[in-house]
């Protein structure tokens, strides 16, 4: 028939032995592959992460600011992906998760070991 997706059955976790056995959450993927350990492990992170952030930003200078608040950004925008989404088992989010965690770092670095100059 025209205009009907005829792939949902090829896909082995939607039929068969393997039916429902996909999780579509980060939080419960990271929780049943690593359990209460590994979920606390990513509650310390994102709190830390947090954290580093608020105590942070204003020692960044402001045209390097919006970078910081564009990542923090950026990672909240993907907070409902992880929530009820499939990020863990793709490689490329992954990335991203790791680049929007990486980067406020580096930016904090760099404006700390960037000396002052007044201009007058």
């Amino acid at each position: 028939m025209w205009g009907r997706f005829q792939s949902g059955p090829l896909i082995s976790w939607q039929s068969g032995p393997d039916a429902f056995t996909f999780v579509h959450s980060g939080v419960l993927h990271i929780l049943f592959k690593t359990g209460l350990v590994g979920g606390t492990l990513f509650l310390i992170t994102a709190f830390l992460f947090v954290r580093f952030v608020i105590t942070n930003r204003r020692s960044v200078p402001a045209p390097a600011r919006f970078l910081l608040d564009a990542c923090v950004g950026g990672f909240l925008f993907m907070v409902p992906d992880f929530l009820i989404g499939t990020p863990i088992p793709q490689f490329r989010t992954m990335m991203l998760y790791g680049l929007l965690l990486a980067l406020p770092y580096v930016i904090v670095g760099v404006a700390r070991r960037t000396p002052k100059t007044n201009v007058s």
